[in-house]
């Protein structure tokens, strides 16, 4: 909880400067996850929206609401043209979202994503909507 405050703390700096807006995910009072958008700063018409659900909570719809929410703000208030959704090849919870929400898979991109957890490289797929 404590590094999720921290996390959000950030906010009024990051959309002053268009850079990010980020979310918890609220069951009730109770918080199950975060959400965000994330502003390409080099090509300023494109977001990445990220989001994780604790494990306790998946399956009752909180990130498909989350990427639905973050839809609206990004197409609408940001006016994007294209939002982007990036996923672990693995994580079929994540990919079942991002055809709910009608993303399309645009392919398999190849060592994009460091973890720090095993200080490497890993390949992701990349799901995409355009406006």
């Amino acid at each position: 909880m404590k590094e999720e405050i921290k996390f959000l703390n950030k906010n009024p700096e990051w959309r002053k400067k268009n850079f990010a807006y980020n979310f918890s995910i609220l069951l009730g009072k109770i918080v199950i996850g975060g959400c965000g958008i994330h502003i390409n700063q080099h090509r300023s018409h494109i977001g990445e929206i990220g989001y994780f659900v604790d494990e306790k909570y998946w399956g009752k719809g909180a990130a498909t609401k989350a990427v639905k929410f973050l839809e609206k703000i990004g197409f609408g208030k940001l006016k994007l043209r294209r939002i982007e959704i990036l996923m672990d090849p693995k994580n079929k919870a994540s990919k079942k979202v991002a055809i709910k929400n009608r993303y399309k898979k645009e392919g398999l991109m190849k060592r994009v994503v460091f973890s720090k957890k095993d200080d490497d490289f890993h390949d992701c797929y990349l799901y995409a909507k355009v406006k």
